[in-house]
């Protein structure tokens, strides 16, 4: 995971207005992007909510971009992606990883340097499974000895509007 994801979202709004101006006439944007129901942008506000009593800046989501676009006046269209990550519960490495690497642009690694995540650095699946909110959270995404992360990606697509005369 990266590109949108850890954009401030005080900085939002002028990142697609930037985006949007370098396009040239003919040009289209397009932008896959985690919503709320994703794995991905959700698992990062529990572990906020949990661990920091819902302080910090949480990941920007595909809902985030189509509210800066609509502000902006700007027209897109959305297609929907949706599916399950699926892994074996006794993968513990690949649950593991993309638990922690992959569903949180690296934010518990011990190179990470971001001011955006607040997760220590040295944060281990056990630890997550070992706590009762945590764990409880992460056990209703087993079923029959499988992990079912829920992701829906928003493919976002703009374009300059065509100023060819009719």
């Amino acid at each position: 995971m990266h590109g949108f994801y850890a954009i401030p979202h005080h900085d939002l709004t002028l990142v697609i207005e930037k985006l949007f101006a370098s396009l040239n006439e003919t040009g289209s944007a397009f932008i896959a992007q985690a919503t709320h129901r994703s794995f991905y942008v959700s698992f990062y506000e529990k572990y906020l909510e949990v661990f920091h009593e819902g302080e910090g800046e949480r990941f920007v989501s595909a809902e985030d971009i189509t509210k800066a676009l609509e502000t902006l006046g700007i027209e897109y269209q959305v297609h929907v992606i949706t599916y399950h990550e699926q892994i074996q519960q006794d993968d513990f490495a690949t649950v593991e990883h993309y638990i922690l690497e992959e569903a949180t642009i690296n934010s518990f690694s011990e190179e990470y340097s971001s001011e955006t995540a607040y997760a220590p650095r040295k944060t281990q699946l056990n630890n997550l499974l070992d706590h009762k909110e945590m764990g409880n959270y992460l056990k209703s995404l087993l079923k029959d000895s499988t992990y079912y992360f829920p992701e829906e990606i928003w493919l976002i697509s703009f374009r300059k509007k065509s100023s060819t005369p009719t």
